[in-house]
């Protein structure tokens, strides 16, 4: 229901159908309250992965902050196992957004 302040999330549906979803967040880990802002909740359904519905929505969880909040970082915080971007399971970094081709 937000769409002009903190926290946003996205859901991708086809046919009725929840698909996944991706959030912007202004924190996402207890202790780091700095850091901001937060990619987190992506979450896609088992049977609809490996179809480009992730990536979709991280996507756009990218361009809104780069482009409506005129940020050129985005943090990732990972602690299941699983997770495919994340070099440790406890891992908090910043993911510098390039910028769009054009």
């Amino acid at each position: 229901m937000n769409r002009n302040k903190l926290p946003i999330a996205w859901v991708a549906h086809a046919n009725g159908q929840l698909l996944g979803t991706a959030a912007l967040r202004v924190g996402d880990l207890e202790g780091h309250e700095d850091l901001t802002p937060w990619l987190g909740g992506v979450f896609v359904g088992s049977h609809f992965r490996r179809q480009g519905i992730g990536a979709a929505l991280c996507a756009t969880v990218e361009d809104e902050a780069r482009t409506r909040r005129d940020t050129d970082s985005l943090f990732v915080h990972a602690r299941q196992a699983g997770v495919v971007f994340t070099p440790r399971l406890d891992s908090t970094w910043s993911v510098r957004l390039a910028a769009a081709a054009g």
